[in-house]
């Protein structure tokens, strides 16, 4: 092993408790001619690691994938030099809930290109698409899709179905899956109400079958109550909005989920969760071995129901954003890794 290398692996065990073995690429007994334009080196940034940060590092590309990692230079050519100073060099991020809006399939806004450049900007090269009003539940859908996000995509990605309103057949369930479709998405309110027998019934059936139900949770009765209560006062303003979707319709239909996911071991996944309680329960639900994931939102971790006032419909959301304590027991469940 050169010299380089082996303080290119001290460097690495000092500041990431981690050795990344390299002698597999030989970076530093050749000089890559061969490769060096398929060859993109990164330095003086700041890596972004699961084991902590690495200041003034150095990151190579080789074919695409990540080949080494050093703090400091690495003494490489490469066909493409970033400089990254002052500048921090992050993973890309999985988007797994964007609604890529295609009026191929929706009356949309925008499409594969233009949905995955502004995500590719923003630091996300992956994503599972999320339907969002019409049903994306038979196999010519996804396969149309598919070879629509092939064509435009800018970033990989995978799809999710739903939107789950009856008992799914398991031919369409084999048939999606084979076109890597595992999670389904459900609703437990309008528009799209799927009735607790269905859900159970769901979770029955596949609770073995390596798929996921994932759920916009809100008690539809509730919610429903609600409303009809602010018209018949002719309450339209948008600022009202979190008034109308109290945080009790979201907590009761978490709580009813994971019940009947404890009692059939489906694997479930909560979709832009608002609420501390929330989180609790799924906390706990997860001591008891419930096979659960939760994400949440950024508007739900910065804004509160008291910028409605100030930002009215541009804040509007469903489940709405909550309270202060809401939004500070999300961050604390998020730097917990609950969620």
């Amino acid at each position: 092993m050169s010299y380089a290398l082996r303080c290119l692996d001290l460097q690495l065990k000092f500041s990431c408790k981690k050795i990344y073995n390299l002698d597999k690429y030989n970076f530093f007994q050749q000089t890559l001619v061969g490769e060096r334009m398929s060859l993109v080196y990164i330095k003086n940034g700041s890596i972004i690691t699961s084991m902590g940060i690495i200041e003034n590092a150095s990151l190579i590309i080789l074919n695409d994938k990540i080949a080494a990692i050093a703090k400091g230079d690495i003494p490489v050519k490469a066909g493409h030099v970033i400089n990254a100073s002052s500048k921090l060099i992050l993973p890309g991020a999985i988007d797994v809930h964007p609604h890529i809006d295609d009026p191929k399939f929706f009356e949309g806004r925008e499409d594969f290109e233009t949905g995955t450049r502004s995500a590719i900007i923003g630091g996300v090269t992956s994503m599972v698409e999320m339907p969002t009003w019409n049903p994306v539940l038979e196999k010519s859908i996804i396969e149309e899709k598919i070879e629509r996000g092939k064509k435009m995509s800018y970033i990989d990605f995978k799809l999710h179905a739903g939107n789950v309103r009856e008992v799914l057949k398991e031919s369409v369930v084999k048939e999606l899956k084979k076109l890597g479709v595992i999670s389904y998405k459900t609703f437990t309110c309008d528009p799209y109400l799927c009735t607790d027998y269905v859900i159970h019934e769901n979770f029955r059936k596949y609770a073995e079958a390596d798929i996921r139900f994932m759920f916009h949770a809100e008690n539809n009765e509730i919610l429903k109550g609600v409303k009809n209560e602010f018209d018949g006062r002719n309450i339209k303003s948008a600022r009202y909005h979190h008034l109308t979707r109290p945080p009790i319709a979201e907590i009761e239909a978490v709580n009813r989920v994971l019940l009947l996911a404890e009692k059939t071991n489906a694997e479930i996944y909560f979709v832009h969760i608002s609420l501390g309680e929330s989180v609790r329960l799924i906390e706990n639900a997860k001591a008891r071995n419930v096979r659960v994931k939760v994400e949440t939102c950024p508007h739900y971790i910065y804004f509160t129901d008291k910028d409605m006032e100030k930002f009215g419909p541009y804040l509007k959301v469903n489940p709405p954003v909550r309270s202060e304590s809401d939004k500070n027991a999300l961050i604390r469940y998020l730097n917990a890794e609950v969620i």
